[in-house]
């Protein structure tokens, strides 16, 4: 089966200068933890755009799996 892209954006938030040093690791462990499982094809940060923090894009067999995908980082960055 042929792989779908699917491109996340990371908008700054409110919250964003908030973050702790531990949510930083752990959202660096998550994208590791994609990239080895085969599914991100490329992500970076975002200097110099104001409102934008980064992106990934990731690499999947149907439009269900970056739903689930973006759900959970969605909870890990809020938990």
């Amino acid at each position: 089966m042929e792989k779908l892209m699917y491109m996340m954006m990371i908008e700054k938030s409110k919250t964003y200068n908030k973050m702790t040093k531990q949510v930083v690791v752990e959202h660096v462990e998550n994208i590791r933890k994609l990239d080895d499982e085969g599914k991100l094809e490329i992500c970076g940060v975002f200097k110099g755009y104001p409102g934008m923090a980064g992106m990934y894009i990731l690499k999947t067999e149907s439009r269900e799996v970056p739903n689930y995908l973006r759900f959970l980082n969605f909870s890990f960055a809020y938990s």
